[in-house]
Order: structure tokens, then sequence, then C-alpha cells
């Protein structure tokens, strides 16, 4: 069982994010976090396998929720930054994500990260 944390503050993206990971077998949303506050907290107590992860919180951007979890160790988890903005794709799999999505989201690239 894949379990994944949904990070991002626009709770209509986080519920259609959800909604279409609802579809994939063997996966179960552990939770949705709508600031990094909230989502570094999550991901601690939670220790997902998965995470997308807002470029644009309200409170720390996603590159900087990506160092902090990266200081306290990663584990196994795969990071997946998801935002409407194309322009942080280089800094962000400088800072260690697996993978781009960009909002609105393709099913078709969806596919390809679940996979």
């Amino acid at each position: 069982m894949m379990r994944i944390l949904i990070v991002d503050d626009d709770m209509s993206s986080a519920k259609a994010l959800a909604d279409k990971l609802a579809q994939y077998e063997d996966t179960e949303l552990i939770g949705m976090a709508h600031t990094g506050v909230d989502g570094l907290r999550m991901y601690r107590e939670s220790s997902p396998d998965l995470m997308f992860l807002d470029v644009e919180l309200p409170d720390v951007s996603g590159l900087d929720f990506l160092a902090c979890i990266d200081a306290v160790g990663m584990g196994n988890c795969r990071v997946v930054m998801y935002t409407a903005h194309s322009r942080y794709m280089l800094p962000a799999f400088r800072s260690r994500a697996f993978d781009y999505l960009v909002k609105p989201i393709d099913d078709a690239e969806l596919r390809g990260i679940m996979r």
C-alpha cells in the first residue's frame, strides 16, 4: 500500500488531486495539509511513501519545505512538486524532487508518475 500526503494551500486543487488518486489501487491518502507547517508535522507523523507538494504555500515555499525534510531525512518518501508554475522545475529537481506535475493535472502525466 502506497501512503500519500498532499500539501497544497489551494483546497480545490488538493481535492481534485485526491479524487484522481482514489482511482489507483494500492494507494491510501493519509492526509492533506494546506500550510507548510501542517505539512511538515503530517510528514513527520505519518512517514508517507509519496508526497505531492505545492511550490507556493502561504507560510513557506515548497523548495524550503524540501530542504527541511532533507535535513531530517526523507526516508523512502518520493516528492512530486505540484504547481501551476513551470519556472520552478529546475530548482525542484536540484532539491531532490522525484517528479514535477503542472496544474491543471493531466491524467497521462499523473499516470506516468504513479507507475
